[in-house]
């Protein structure tokens, strides 16, 4: 897939991407990039397509399936996301990947199925695939966020932030909700990487906290856009990790562990007399593999 773009009556310099999952500091980086006022208004642009089935936040036409509905939508997004340099840039979350097919083509982009749209709204983009190495953590932030709705914290904001009581499904819930929203993140990806002239620049969130500044001039060299002399990176957004998040982590790891045996103690008991001494200890070491990578943060896909 190369898609090309609609005829469009707003011309850009480039188009920057970022593809994320939830809860990798994804917010925390678009602001870097909109405060050196040349790397677009990157936001969740689409988010709203899906929420409400309209570009609430951007004055999309209505949608058809039609040549003139495609250029109405490129040109509105185009004019929302684009900084005066005629960059524009749009963050997409890996949640809304798969539904987002059918949601572009309401506008006649794309086949509806597939991510041909991605190249016609995007034309030789420089992408910023944004990843997250602690799945624990994300999993937290994630459960937190939807329980609390507080989904960022800005500087000066006074008070504590809520916390939510304790829940082990819930968190486990989101746990493997993190993995799939890792297995989405990589299909945006693939699909990225299959447009033309596509320029891709790979970080991970917790590698970026000590520079935060790295991973944005990686992109804007990517995209051919020269950075303000002098620049210092600066975010409106804060940290929202707190002595709370370090309780609920201690205690969601002691329920996983004590999960994990259970796992294994049925996985043996289920074997019967059918399972060999040798299968029953595979699926033992299997399931304590598996708490194992989980514990340690590491990407069990």
């Amino acid at each position: 897939m190369s898609g090309s773009a609609p005829s469009s009556r707003t011309s850009i310099r480039r188009s920057i991407v970022v593809l994320t999952t939830p809860r990798s500091g994804s917010s925390w980086t678009a602001s870097l990039m909109r405060g050196t006022g040349v790397l677009g208004e990157c936001r969740e642009w689409f988010t709203w397509l899906l929420f409400e089935g309209h570009a609430r936040n951007f004055a999309a036409p209505d949608p058809a399936r039609t040549p003139e509905a495609a250029r109405g939508f490129v040109d509105a997004m185009r004019g929302a996301s684009s900084t005066p340099n005629g960059v524009s840039a749009v963050k997409v979350i890996s949640s809304m990947w798969d539904a987002l097919p059918a949601r572009m083509a309401d506008w006649g982009l794309g086949d509806g199925r597939s991510a041909a749209w991605f190249g016609e709204v995007f034309p030789r983009p420089a992408v910023l695939v944004l990843r997250r190495r602690d799945r624990i953590a994300q999993a937290i932030s994630w459960w937190r966020a939807q329980r609390t709705l507080q989904f960022a914290r800005f500087v000066g904001d006074g008070g504590p932030r809520s916390t939510p009581e304790y829940d082990f499904p819930a968190l486990a819930r989101a746990l493997a909700e993190v993995d799939g929203h890792a297995e989405a993140l990589e299909r945006a990806v693939a699909a990225a990487r299959s447009i033309d002239g596509a320029e891709m620049v790979e970080r991970v969130y917790e590698d970026m906290l000590a520079e935060p500044g790295e991973a944005v001039r990686a992109l804007a060299a990517a995209a051919g856009i020269a950075l303000p002399e002098g620049h210092r990176f600066e975010s409106e957004l804060e940290v929202q990790r707190d002595a709370a998040t370090a309780a609920i982590r201690a205690r969601f790891e002691a329920d996983l562990a004590r999960e994990g045996e259970s796992r294994a103690e049925m996985a043996t008991a289920c074997g019967g007399e059918t399972a060999s001494p040798s299968e029953r200890g595979a699926r033992r070491g299997a399931l304590g593999g598996w708490i194992t990578r989980i514990l340690n943060g590491v990407d069990a896909r």
